[in-house]
């Protein structure tokens, strides 16, 4: 008859032991101390003993039965009595610590296998499949995230690894927003304006342009369904009115690498999902979201609450997969009480964690919403006058770039160039 394990954590006490005499007898104290954590033995008195010993060796930097007799409990000098004297090779050192690892990771798995059974009777399936996913990409998450400085210059210490610290990651073809908008790996970006500033016209065609240089997009979109994205897109590539525009852009945009997903009723949990699918089945380099507010909000006390939550957890996203994360965001109604119409991260600070979360916020804005005359500008083109503020970047500066916008073909071009005939 088969054992039932149902019930029945994963251990093996006599690994725990054979750590603690190699603590005490293998001369590799350094090894086990920085290696070890305590939470990985499962009997309890042999972790109390482990932490006591690896307190002991880092504040006198010397261990041995003799110096600890009179620092542990007798209970505990007479568990260690028992555990041996072994003096191991380098490599069953190692052999040791990875079992004892593996055993704590086989208790996490059977810990979680009980805690979903409980919950798959009444937990929301998405959220239940999010939260497996999660713990299990934690394991070995600690130690693959501590590294010495040492380590980390090695790993960086290439021309290519320095570039990538240094140059964008994301390349229109347009220098002055090349030069000046450093986007790298793991970025949340905010991308964020009133209505009828153009948020979605300009994250198209970031995304179109970048599609042209080697990148591939990914669109979640919970605003526009992806046929009417796609309509805008083709008509920025023709001057054409209508459907012969239409057609002739579709054939300039059918191959881009452009991903769109429509999917109206997103969460956080389905959201992690798609960019997850998008990257395995597409590789996608970078993901915009349209738009921030229509994600459907996890629980929270308030409203601000509610954003906070969704910011932090966006930025872990754009961490975890390594991809920068474009965000667009709504802006609230009271920066139109002031004299001052342009956009300031202090607009943000009402919305959460945003400004603080965020790697780096851009602002859209276009004074003619505001019946507000630019200096210097002729009457005939006020209306297509476009700034895209850079409020906050982490490893570049603040600046604003101004641009042609043509509204009624979804067009962006630099103001400098709004009248060559070749748009």
């Amino acid at each position: 008859m088969s054992k039932d394990f149902s019930e029945i954590p994963p251990s093996n006490i006599e690994i725990e032991k054979t750590i603690i005499s190699i603590f005490l007898y293998g001369g590799v104290q350094d090894i086990i101390v920085n290696t070890i954590m305590p939470k990985w033995f499962s009997n309890e008195k042999l972790k109390s003993i482990f932490i006591k010993l690896s307190k002991y060796w880092i504040d006198n930097g010397i261990i041995g039965i003799d110096q600890v007799y009179n620092y542990l409990e007798s209970s505990e000098i007479a568990i260690i009595a028992k555990v041996g004297n072994m003096l191991p090779s380098d490599a069953e050192v190692n052999k040791y610590i990875k079992q004892l690892k593996e055993m704590y990771y086989r208790r996490y798995l059977w810990e979680l296998g009980n805690r979903v059974t409980v919950k798959s009777h009444t937990e929301p399936l998405l959220e239940l499949i999010n939260e497996i996913e999660s713990n299990i990409s934690q394991i070995g998450v600690e130690e693959e995230s501590l590294y010495h400085i040492s380590q980390i210059i090695d790993k960086h210490s290439t021309e290519e690894a320095y570039q990538a610290m240094t140059i964008s990651c994301l390349k229109t073809g347009n220098s002055d927003f090349d030069n000046t908008v450093i986007i790298k790996r793991g970025d949340f970006i905010i991308l964020a304006g009133r209505p009828s500033m153009g948020k979605t016209a300009f994250a198209l065609d970031l995304a179109e342009k970048a599609s042209r240089n080697e990148s591939k997009i990914g669109i979640i979109s919970l605003e526009m369904r992806g046929e009417y994205l796609t309509k805008r897109l083709a008509h920025s590539k023709s001057a054409k009115p209508g459907y012969e525009g239409y057609k002739a852009g579709c054939s300039e945009i059918c191959n881009l690498s452009i991903w769109i997903d429509d999917w109206p009723k997103q969460n956080l949990y389905t959201l992690k999902n798609k960019i997850n699918i998008m990257i395995k089945k597409y590789s996608i380099d970078c993901v915009i979201i349209d738009y921030l507010t229509l994600l459907d909000p996890p629980k929270g006390e308030n409203r601000t609450d509610e954003v906070r939550i969704i910011s932090q957890t966006l930025k872990q996203y754009a961490r975890t997969f390594n991809i920068p994360l474009i965000v667009l965001s709504q802006l609230n109604r009271s920066l139109e009480s002031r004299s001052d119409k342009r956009p300031q991260l202090a607009d943000l600070r009402s919305s959460g964690d945003l400004e603080q979360d965020a790697d780096m916020v851009m602002f859209c804005y276009r004074p003619c919403k505001y019946k507000i005359k630019v200096d210097s500008i002729d009457d005939n083109v006020q209306n297509r006058y476009f700034e895209l503020i850079i409020a906050k970047q982490r490893d570049g500066r603040t600046d604003a770039l101004k641009y042609y916008y043509d509204e009624t073909r979804n067009l962006f071009y630099s103001w400098e160039k709004r009248y060559d005939t070749k748009h």
